[in-house]
C-alpha cells in the first residue's frame, strides 16, 4: 500500500539564525567564572564547592541561546513557527491560521513599512538576521484580539502552499 502526501497541504523550512554578538564575550566570561570558582573552591574547602556547581548551572542554562533556529511548518491552512534552541529543545512560538491573515507580502513593500511604524501592532522577527539572507516576507494577522506582524524567510514551497490556501492574501515575488 502506497501513501501519497499532498504537496499542497504540507511544507516545512528551517532557518538558521546568525550567532548572537554576545557569544564570544559570554564564553570568555564562562572561562573567567570557572577559574574564579575553582580558586574559591580550593580557598574555602568547606563550602567552596557551591561556586563551581553554580557556574556549571549558569553555563547549562545560558549556552542554549547561542544557537537559534526557526522552523516554519505549513499544514493544511495553518503556519506554525517553532523556535529551536541549540538543536535540542523546540518550542512552538506562534500558530497562524490563514483565515486570520490579512496579507503576506515581501518585507520591503511600502505597506509593510507603514505597518511597522504602527505602535498598536505586535512585531515579531523570525528571520536569520543575516546580511545575505533570502527575501523576507511579512505576515499581518489578528490573534487574541491584537494585530500582529511576523517577519519570516520562507522558501518557495512554503509560499506556494500559503498561496494555494489563500491566493488573494499572499503576494509572491518572482
Amino acid at each position: 500500500m502506497e501513501i501519497f502526501m499532498n504537496e499542497d497541504a504540507y511544507a516545512e523550512w528551517l532557518v538558521k539564525c546568525k550567532d548572537p554578538g554576545y557569544k564570544i564575550p559570554a564564553v570568555l566570561g564562562y572561562v573567567v567564572l570557572g577559574i574564579v570558582s575553582l580558586v574559591v573552591m580550593f580557598r574555602f574547602p568547606s563550602w567552596g564547592f557551591i561556586a563551581p556547581v553554580l557556574v556549571v548551572m549558569l553555563i547549562m542554562f545560558t549556552s542554549r541561546f547561542f544557537k537559534l533556529e526557526f522552523e516554519y511548518v505549513f499544514v493544511t491552512d495553518e503556519l506554525n513557527i517553532d523556535r529551536i534552541f541549540n538543536q535540542q529543545s523546540r518550542k512552538t512560538v506562534i500558530k497562524i491560521p490563514m483565515s486570520a491573515v490579512e496579507f503576506v507580502e515581501p518585507t520591503n513593500a511600502e505597506k509593510n513599512k507603514l505597518a511597522r511604524e504602527n505602535k498598536n501592532l505586535k512585531y515579531d522577527d523570525f528571520t536569520s538576521r543575516m546580511k545575505n539572507a533570502p527575501q523576507s516576507y511579512t505576515i499581518r494577522f489578528a490573534a487574541n484580539g491584537e494585530q500582529h506582524l511576523a517577519v519570516i524567510e520562507p522558501d518557495e514551497h512554503v509560499l506556494k502552499c500559503m498561496w494555494r490556501c489563500a491566493p488573494s492574501k499572499v503576494k509572491i515575488l518572482r
